[in-house]
C-alpha cells in the first residue's frame, strides 16, 4: 500500500475538528506544496472517497474508485497524475505533490481502487473522520472484475510473455538485404546492447541493414564487426541482433542455419577463417616446395 504524507493546507488546518474528508481529486501538476494551496494546479479528476477507516488514531485510510470518467465529464486516461488533493466538500484539506517527478499513469478502460494511508499526527488524535459512502457491494464487485480480468496490469510484463520472449521477436517484412521488423510494444529508440530477435524472410546476398518499428536503418556486422558478405543470414533463419551504439551498427550474433563471421584467430584453440585457412595452406605449401634440395631432384611430368 503506497503511504502518502500530503501537506496539510492553512485552509485545511482552519476547518474545525471533526471536519469530514469527503473527495480525492487528481491532477497533472508537479510542485513541492507550501500549504498556501486552495485548488490543485491542474486538477483532471474528482472522485468521492468511498472507504475508509482509522486503524490508528495519527493514520487515515481512504479509499476510493477511479474510473474512466468523473461526475463532470472529466478523464484521466492517458495523463500522468503529480498531484492529489484531499477535500473535505470545496475545500482543499491537504494536497500531495513533487516536484522531482509524476506518480501514475492512468490507462484507458481499467478501473483503479486506490487506496491511501494518511499521516496526521500533526493534529490532535481522533481530529478527523471520514465521510464513507460505503458501497461495499461496488467494491466487492470491482475486485472480483480485477482478479478475472485476463490483464488487470497491462504496464506489466507476464512471466509467460518473458520466457516466450514475445517483446523482443517478430518476423521480417523488409525486401533483399534490408531487413525490417515491428515489434510490439513499440521501439521508440535504438539502445546500447538491447537484443533483437527475428525470422528473417530472405537471405544476405551481401552487406545488410535492419530497422525495427520504423527508426534509422542500420548496417549489420558480423562476429568480426566486418560487413556481411553473403549467406551468414538465409531464408526462415531465426536471426539474434545486438545493438553497438560504438559501430553504429547491429551485430550479429547468430541466424540459424547461416555462416557465421569470425576474425583472425590469435591463439591455438581460436576458430579460423577461411582467408586465413588459406593463408597457412599457401604459406605451409610454398615452404615445402622450397625445402627440396634443388630443381634436379624434383619431380617432373614429361612426355615419353
Amino acid at each position: 500500500m503506497l503511504e502518502l504524507n500530503p501537506k496539510i493546507t492553512n485552509a485545511g488546518l482552519a476547518l474545525p475538528l471533526g471536519t469530514a474528508l469527503t473527495h480525492i481529486a487528481f491532477g497533472t501538476g508537479a510542485f513541492d506544496p507550501t500549504g498556501a494551496e486552495t485548488t490543485l494546479r491542474a486538477e483532471a479528476f474528482r472522485v468521492p472517497v468511498t472507504t475508509g477507516r482509522s486503524s490508528v488514531p495519527t493514520k487515515l485510510q481512504i479509499g476510493a474508485l477511479i474510473g474512466d470518467l468523473d461526475s463532470q465529464g472529466r478523464t484521466l486516461n492517458g495523463k500522468t497524475v503529480g498531484e492529489i488533493g484531499l477535500f473535505a466538500g470545496n475545500v482543499l484539506w491537504a494536497v500531495w505533490s513533487r516536484a522531482s517527478g509524476n506518480l501514475f499513469l492512468k490507462s484507458a478502460n481499467i478501473n483503479h481502487a486506490w487506496a491511501y494511508k494518511l499521516d496526521v499526527s500533526a493534529l490532535p488524535p481522533n481530529a478527523v473522520t471520514i465521510n464513507v459512502n460505503a458501497d461495499q457491494v461496488g467494491m466487492a464487485s470491482m475486485l472480483l472484475d480485477h482478479q478475472s480480468d485476463p490483464d488487470p496490469h497491462p504496464a506489466y510484463a507476464f512471466k509467460t510473455a518473458v520466457q516466450s520472449n514475445a517483446f523482443c521477436y517478430g518476423m521480417d517484412i523488409g525486401t533483399l538485404n534490408q531487413y525490417k521488423v515491428n515489434f510490439t510494444p513499440v521501439l521508440t529508440a535504438l539502445i546500447d546492447g538491447m537484443i533483437v530477435t527475428f525470422q528473417a524472410a530472405s537471405a544476405n546476398t551481401g552487406a545488410a541493414t535492419f530497422t525495427p518499428n520504423g527508426l534509422a536503418a542500420k548496417p549489420i556486422v558480423g562476429g568480426a564487426h566486418a560487413p556481411l558478405q553473403s549467406g551468414e543470414i538465409v531464408a526462415g533463419g531465426k536471426v539474434e541482433l545486438i545493438y553497438h551504439a560504438t559501430l553504429g551498427a547491429w551485430a550479429l550474433l547468430a541466424c540459424s542455419g547461416g555462416a557465421l563471421q569470425v576474425p583472425n584467430a590469435q591463439q591455438s584453440t581460436h576458430a579460423t577463417n577461411l582467408a586465413q585457412m588459406n593463408a597457412a595452406i599457401n604459406a605451409a605449401v610454398s615452404a615445402a616446395i622450397n625445402a627440396l634440395p634443388n630443381a634436379a631432384n624434383r619431380f617432373f611430368i614429361s612426355q615419353s
